[in-house]
């Protein structure tokens, strides 16, 4: 309930028309909501989270050829982290429900990148397992983001001091 409350006076205070196209990812149906939003879901940083200098990538929808995001493959990622990278090194840490052994984004990006390893979800339930990628990006410094729902609310609820998003459509 106090979420719903929230976001309630957060749509009724900060914007005159709610207008989707199937998904929130826009900051202005939020804005001046966001330490509140963090206060409702009382999230907690994840036990064994990254490290400050740590780039933490998110992968959505990454094994060809079924679930290929033509979008977000090597040529959306490789050009940010070869940036961050020569910027600040870090490790970089794939959060992903892909299996890094199929074809796909997350096993491109881990043969493309030393520094790179995927972060596996501790055993359990797929629902804990979301909840775990959840709070690992939103406990990430340096953030690299999906079009994804995940994605947005782990970067919008962050205290993450560079996010990289691909520009909404």
């Amino acid at each position: 309930r106090p979420l719903r409350d929230t976001l309630g006076r957060a749509l009724a205070r900060d914007v005159a028309c709610v207008r989707t196209i199937g998904y929130f990812h826009d900051d202005a149906l939020f804005r001046g909501s966001r330490d509140a939003l963090r206060a409702d879901l009382n999230a907690t940083p994840p036990r064994r989270g990254p490290a400050p200098s740590d780039i933490v990538v998110h992968v959505r929808l990454c094994d060809a050829p079924h679930h290929h995001y033509a979008y977000y493959d090597l040529s959306y990622y490789a050009p940010i982290l070869d940036e961050l990278l020569a910027r600040e090194p870090g490790a970089i840490r794939v959060v992903s429900a892909c299996d890094a052994a199929r074809p796909g984004v997350v096993r491109d990006l881990l043969g493309a990148y030393a520094a790179a390893t995927k972060v596996e979800a501790p055993p359990g339930d797929a629902a804990a397992g979301l909840v775990a990628d959840f709070r690992y990006l939103a406990a990430a410094e340096r953030l690299v983001v999906a079009q994804s729902t995940l994605s947005f609310w782990a970067a919008f609820l962050s205290r993450a001091r560079e996010i990289h998003a691909p520009l909404q459509a």
